[in-house]
């Protein structure tokens, strides 16, 4: 029986040097994983970015038919520079 599953965490935390360690030691864990060989657990993708929110911007997008705007967020490299270009004004256009 495979009771095989994946659990999405998000870190949120106020000052990068302070997480450093703990964020090196998620990426040495990402490194180590062998997809031949999986472990008990592991981590198997890291996003520098919050690619929950990111999800949730492009399904509104979706329901609202903004195709264009779907396209923008699945390149835009630094959603944060996105979401602070359209809260001052600019076109979403604008926003990567």
């Amino acid at each position: 029986m495979n009771n095989a599953g994946r659990l999405t965490v998000v870190f949120t935390y106020k000052d990068a040097s302070t997480f450093k360690r703990k964020r090196d030691r998620l990426f040495e864990l990402l490194q180590s994983y062998d997809v031949n060989e999986p472990p008990e657990w592991g981590i198997t993708a890291i996003s520098n970015d919050d690619e929950i929110h990111r999800v949730s911007l492009i399904e509104g997008a979706v329901s609202d038919g903004d195709f264009s705007r779907v396209d923008e967020l699945l390149s835009c490299v630094n959603l944060r520079t996105f979401l602070r270009n359209i809260k001052q004004g600019g076109g979403h256009e604008t926003g990567c």
